[in-house]
């Protein structure tokens, strides 16, 4: 059972603390319906509950928002495999230019006696690491554990 987060009518409209708890709202009506396990919707309830307890107005309630919002996502894709769009695109541009473009930038300054060419290879690495994550993402899409969540 997904728990409810408050109506909050008094949230000024276009303000950030509305976008990112309609963000919110949407990403908890994206989860309704589906088989969530054992222990998730508990860690979810907590989740919401700490938000619930924020009033409106408060300082900090923009800011538990988003935490929240990331909270959730990061159990969905920890436990259910649930990603947002472009989730494994934006994970590999870092593990790419990281673990394959620094290698072969520094094979490449060695074998050619200047590491001035160790930068080329971060480019090549990004570009391996935006084709890894592309792919992935859509085969997230294709095996439905891709959560349309519009824009971000």
């Amino acid at each position: 059972m997904i728990p409810e987060l408050l109506s909050r009518p008094e949230l000024a409209a276009g303000s950030k603390a509305q976008k990112s708890y309609s963000q919110l709202q949407h990403l908890m009506a994206q989860l309704d319906g589906r088989d969530l396990g054992l222990t998730l919707p508990d860690k979810l309830r907590d989740l919401v509950q700490q938000l619930n307890a924020v009033a409106s107005d408060a300082p900090e309630f923009p800011k538990q928002t988003s935490r929240t919002y990331r909270r959730i996502l990061n159990l969905l894709a920890s436990q259910l495999q649930l990603v947002p769009p472009n989730y494994y695109r934006n994970l590999w541009i870092g593990l790419g230019m990281s673990a394959i473009g620094i290698p072969i930038g520094t094979a490449l300054g060695v074998s050619l006696g200047n590491m001035a060419f160790l930068g080329t290879g971060i480019p090549m690495g990004m570009a391996f690491g935006i084709a890894i994550g592309t792919r992935m993402d859509q085969k997230a899409a294709r095996e439905g554990r891709q959560l349309e969540l519009g824009a971000q």
